[in-house]
């Protein structure tokens, strides 16, 4: 459930804490004759409506003359509720703010409104705090006094135990939203308490102007920041990206908050951005990582804190994610350093990261290719990896079920007497499920199962080398789609009785995506390079070196080696659809770009019975079919036919509607028995026209599926993608193919016409 949404209505809310409803009625007990003085507003009796639906800031009491005592503040606060509704929400917790703010740092107040229940003298004494603003006696004060004001939106019945008279009237602070409450009042403290005001003899006046984007990056952060230090009990990091307001949310508190600031646009034409004038950062709250943190764009911070949730998002535990940052927080001594978004990252990546820095592997010694050196089971306490697939392994040979009996059905060769694809389906079903049914570890057993078949097949499905490219590789990859294609229909009636369905169903998730992965790979680091593929690979390497004489010979050189070992790394490029161009507006990467280029283009598929991609097929098609010129004729030709054909069916209608308006009798007013006779002609007329029309849609029908079976014949003739006899179509319906024929059809037409 979501921590932030009011869920219940007023009449299912619980009754408050019996503490919270003593402690609020004898604050108002106390000071009853307050409510009637001028300066309170008089409750009237009745159910009508009770206040104004706008009051401005001066309706509420002004904390900067207030000198009174915590219950005085609190009685003052919980008055100015009675003349609260969604309207002056804002103007409301402002006031409240003001009367409370300054002995309240961040991380405490977060905490009060997010972790009511968390253990604030331990975040009192952290040395690690985000606001490094000194407390004060106030503290606990301004604490409770908080509290009890959430505590009467939470539960607003506890002002009727004073206000009888209010008593079946509406009370509008019980239709405030909860969470829109929380998240307004986090943001508004967050504008007060990181900026600051400077007068005109402010010795800080003359820096410079803040920009309005920096503004909410900074309150980005810092929720940011809050959300990944104190994370909720009772919500997931996820769920609580939602307290984060939108960039025009924020701009109007910032007016609320600030109202006699200036605004100025300052920049070059074209280039220029709204900044305030007027204020500073406040150093207490705005160090300087955070900083060098907002010098980066929104969606480069949205990456960064993305990274920092992996690594703290494990638990929701405060010890253990405090553990977890002390890996990437800069020491008390260092954090006025500036960092990089480069820097962060790489202080946190785990080790063994495939491709990407923010794809992990969890810590340990661990890379595909060490899985498959015979020297990692002398270290296999030390790898994550290796000590999982083990762990699996051993609850499986204690059902009875091998690893050589498992490494068999995975990697062994196929019995002549057996269908290539069908082995290993069938030693699942028929051999090792028997034996794990009998297993009194169920349903766990299962997932040990599914377990041992992922990580077997992993390393062997996505290691960059040339065994990617060998029978044995292509001989798994088609058990294991096979696999996943017949599985679950075989196991069902296992599910519900011994597993779940949904643990088959991510089982064979993840295997359809190492699938997809080794077959990406297949296409891009293939290495049976056709002839004439290398021959232009040369050719392009030694235009390069006579081009870069004037830089010096050895840069070249140095420049082509550096590129070409950045290649065999597979560790530079990231893997596109085959089809889209290489992207050319990078001059100072021309050598990098044509060597993708290659790739790009060794990658190609000519075979039109293996596309299955609509970009591939066009592609495939500009590449290779359009420069036939008999083949492209042909297709031209064909095109025409049916141009002409669809210019004849519209003509013949038009003739068949022009006969029926010549036959139409003319319009005769005044004489009733010829009007009569007119009608019944022109009736007559209709019934004829509808016949002739349905005649003429016959035969265009008629001559619609003629045309389109010769049109597929022909298609099919020249290998146009689609057309062509494939079983990569197997998983398709009819509907779905059809829509890929027409697609490229339409993509036929246009590059032709």
């Amino acid at each position: 459930m979501d921590m932030f949404s009011l869920n219940n209505s007023l009449s299912d809310r619980p009754e408050a804490p019996n503490q919270y409803t003593t402690q609020l009625s004898m604050s108002l007990l106390l000071h009853e004759d307050k409510l009637h003085s001028s300066n309170a507003p008089v409750m009237p009796t009745g159910s009508a409506t009770i206040f104004p639906h706008q009051q401005s800031l001066s309706t509420f009491t002004d904390a900067s003359t207030l000198t009174h005592s915590r219950d005085e503040t609190l009685h003052a606060i919980l008055s100015d509720m009675l003349k609260l509704d969604a309207f002056n929400l804002n103007t409301f917790l402002l006031s409240l703010l003001r009367r409370v703010d300054k002995s309240l740092p961040l991380d405490e107040f977060y905490n009060v409104l997010y972790n009511p229940k968390s253990d604030n003298d331990a975040i009192q004494s952290a040395i690690d705090k985000i606001d490094k603003t000194s407390t004060n006696d106030d503290l606990e004060s301004g604490m409770e006094i908080i509290q009890r004001v959430l505590e009467v939106f939470r539960f607003p019945e506890t002002l009727y135990n004073q206000y009888p008279s209010l008593d079946g009237s509406d009370l509008k602070a019980s239709n405030v939203n909860l969470h829109e409450l929380l998240r307004s009042l986090l943001a508004i403290k967050i504008l007060r308490h990181s900026l600051i005001e400077t007068e005109d003899g402010d010795r800080h006046s003359e820096r410079s102007p803040i920009p309005r984007l920096d503004i909410y990056k900074v309150y980005y952060i810092l929720c940011q920041k809050l959300i990944l230090k104190y994370p909720s009990s009772s919500n997931t990091t996820s769920l609580q990206q939602k307290l984060i307001f939108g960039q025009s949310k924020l701009g109007k508190l910032i007016k609320l908050v600030y109202p006699n600031l200036v605004s100025k646009r300052l920049g070059r034409r074209g280039e220029s951005r709204y900044n305030y004038l007027g204020i500073r950062w406040n150093d207490n709250v705005v160090s300087d990582e955070i900083k060098a943190l907002f010098r980066n764009d929104l969606p480069e911070l949205t990456d960064i804190f993305k990274v920092l949730k992996k690594t703290a998002g494990a638990s929701h535990s405060k010890s253990t994610l405090r553990r977890q940052q002390s890996s990437y927080r800069p020491s008390q001594n260092k954090r006025n350093r500036s960092i990089s978004q480069t820097e962060m990252i790489n202080r946190i990546k785990a080790q063994g990261t495939f491709v990407e820095p923010t794809h992990f592997f969890p810590e340990g010694p661990f890379t595909l290719k060490a899985f498959l050196d015979e020297h990692l089971n002398d270290n296999i306490e030390r790898n994550w990896f290796a000590a999982a697939l083990k762990h699996s392994s051993d609850a499986l040979e204690e059902s009875g079920v091998s690893p050589d009996e498992m490494n068999r059905l995975l990697f062994g060769e196929d019995e002549p007497s057996t269908e290539e694809d069908d082995i290993l389906l069938r030693g699942v079903i028929d051999v090792v499920l028997p034996k794990l049914s009998a297993s009194p570890n169920q349903p766990k057993i299962f997932l040990h199962l599914f377990m041992v078949i992922s990580l077997k097949v992993f390393p062997h499905l996505l290691l960059l080398r040339k065994p990617l490219h060998t029978d044995n590789i292509k001989r798994l990859t088609s058990k294991v789609s096979h696999l996943i294609k017949r599985i679950e229909g075989e196991m069902s009636p296992l599910v519900s009785q011994k597993m779940q369905q949904h643990d088959i169903r991510n089982f064979l998730g993840i295997l359809s995506r190492m699938i997809h992965l080794n077959q990406l790979l297949a296409a891009f680091f293939k290495a049976d390079l056709q002839d004439y593929i290398l021959k232009e690979m040369q050719e392009d390497v030694t235009r390069v070196a006579t081009e870069g004489l004037k830089d010096g010979l050895n840069e070249t050189y140095r420049l082509i080696s550096e590129a070409c070992i950045s290649v065999l790394l597979a560790s530079r490029y990231r893997p596109q659809f085959r089809g889209v161009p290489v992207k050319s507006n990078v001059r100072q990467n021309r050598l990098d770009r044509k060597i993708n280029e290659m790739l790009h283009e060794a990658a190609e598929q000519t075979d039109p019975s293996k596309i299955t991609d609509i970009d591939e097929a066009k592609s495939f098609v500009n590449r290779f079919l359009l420069r036939q010129k008999e083949k492209s004729e042909q297709i031209s030709s064909l095109i025409d036919k049916h141009k002409r054909f669809q210019q004849d069916a519209a003509q013949q209608k038009q003739v068949i509607l022009g006969d029926h308006e010549k036959l139409l009798p003319k319009k005769i007013s005044g004489l009733s028995k010829l009007s009569l006779l007119n009608s019944l002609e022109k009736s007559r007329l209709d019934e004829e026209l509808k016949k002739r029309l349905q005649s003429h849609y016959e035969m265009i029908a008629d001559r619609q599926r003629q045309l389109s079976q010769e049109s597929d014949a022909m298609l099919h003739e020249l290998g146009v993608p689609f057309f062509v006899e494939s079983s990569q179509f197997d998983h398709l319906n009819d509907n779905e193919v059809t829509m890929l024929k027409a697609k490229i059809l339409k993509h036929l037409m246009k590059t032709l016409l």
